[in-house]
């Protein structure tokens, strides 16, 4: 899924598209490009925080 929205990314950029619309808005494809991008950063987030709470659950701070 990265790989195809950076190709989509690399597209636009190509072809020089304009990122807004006829009414001042964002298009679709740069819409779901910075979601999809989110959601990428949201998911590597959650898995550095899991591991950093896996490995601070098994500290063993004696008696």
């Amino acid at each position: 899924m990265l790989t195809y929205l950076l190709g989509l990314a690399q597209l636009l950029w190509l072809r020089r598209e304009p990122v807004h619309d006829e009414r001042g808005g964002p298009t679709t494809e740069i819409v779901i490009i910075t979601a999809a991008l989110a959601a990428v950063a949201l998911t590597v987030t959650a898995i550095i925080v899991s591991g950093v709470t896996g490995r601070a659950e098994s500290i063993d701070f004696g008696p």
